[in-house]
């Protein structure tokens, strides 16, 4: 995620972003798990799952998925109603429910 924002918020040029991973915290886990990007609670399977929509730079994903969890997709109080995914989300609340802070 540090590397996403040097590179896209303070322009620092990075040669390399291929291998740019997903950062697994309770936001993406939990975003992921809800749209049902993702399986299982499981981080190698995350990762990998953020490879097959974005191969170029995963990590691009980071951003989207923490403001998506941190204003719609919050742990107690959904707003899917004004959520920009509500029309594809299928809102599976109950997968993402074991999803908790470490």
């Amino acid at each position: 995620m540090t590397v996403e924002i040097l590179e896209r918020d303070c322009g620092v040029p990075i040669r390399d972003l291929d291998g740019g991973e997903i950062a697994y915290d309770i936001h993406l886990r939990r975003v992921f798990l809800r749209t049902r990007l993702a399986d299982r609670d499981d981080r190698d399977h995350m990762i990998a799952r953020a490879w097959e929509p974005h191969p170029d730079r995963p990590g691009a994903l980071d951003l989207p998925s923490r403001l998506l969890g941190r204003q719609w997709c919050r742990p107690g109080t959904l707003d899917c109603a004004s959520c920009p995914l509500t029309e594809v989300c299928p809102k599976d609340v109950e997968r993402a429910s074991q999803a908790v802070s470490a």
